[in-house]
């Protein structure tokens, strides 16, 4: 069985990485202004039609109840891509959630981008910072432009920025 935990108050969000709020601020806007009225609900390692997800996220945005699903991995990140693409279609939104730098995770995603056709996005729990936001399949178009438009520009960790000041 699944651990779950339910945000109530304003104030319980302030127990969340940052990542987390900002995940919940993007995508469940009633539950994030009034989590009393529309709770949040974290569950941990739940099934779901037969896959093992690492983390579920339910929560309301307007008329809708958003599943956000999450691959939580250290830097297993091929394994992330290829478990996450086999669950997309069970959520509104998915990530995945590595404990790598942001540099690094786009360093990867210049190489790798199938992720990106299925809207996936990907967090940096190092930097505790959303690198790519997940779209819905309705927006996926949206999101590989996005995706592709700003990866040619993005440097890898072993690239060094020059300060043109």
């Amino acid at each position: 069985m699944a651990d779950m935990v339910r945000i109530c108050h304003v104030e319980e969000l302030s127990l969340l990485p940052r990542w987390l709020e900002l995940v919940v601020g993007y995508h469940c806007s009633d539950s994030f202004h009034e989590p009393s009225k529309y709770p949040i609900e974290i569950e941990l390692r739940r099934k779901v039609q037969g896959f093992e997800v690492d983390m579920v996220v339910t929560c309301r945005s307007g008329k809708r109840v958003n599943r956000i699903g999450f691959e939580l991995k250290k830097s297993d990140w091929a394994k992330a891509i290829k478990q996450a693409i086999e669950r997309r279609a069970l959520f509104h939104y998915f990530y995945i959630v590595l404990d790598m730098y942001s540099f690094s995770i786009l360093g990867i995603l210049r190489s790798h981008r199938e992720a990106l056709e299925y809207g996936i996005g990907f967090i940096s729990a190092r930097d505790n910072c959303i690198v790519i936001k997940s779209y819905t399949k309705a927006n996926w178009r949206e999101s590989r432009s996005y995706a592709y438009t700003i990866l040619p520009y993005l440097n890898t960790n072993n690239e060094r920025v020059e300060s043109h000041a």
